[in-house]
């Protein structure tokens, strides 16, 4: 995976984990973004203002992306 294809990554997984299903990028990142779609890792979503493209993760992206059992941490150091 490249290292731009393993950011956006980062990015959907992070997002994904506070309650977001997807996530609006620049669209200069749509030929990464393209590019992972192209292996089932995230589906792609026109985005709602000029020059970007929203994308957030399929199950498949869930599964090899998402460790199980991941808790985020507690606020305040609880």
């Amino acid at each position: 995976m490249k290292p731009k294809e393993e950011l956006v990554m980062e990015v959907l997984a992070a997002r994904h984990r506070l309650g977001e299903n997807f996530w609006t990028f620049r669209d200069r990142h749509e030929k990464t973004i393209r590019s992972l779609e192209e292996h089932g890792w995230v589906f792609v979503m026109h985005g709602i203002t000029d020059h970007t493209i929203r994308a957030g993760l399929t199950e498949k992206g869930e599964q090899y992306f998402l460790s199980e059992g991941y808790e985020p941490p507690k606020k305040g150091g609880e």
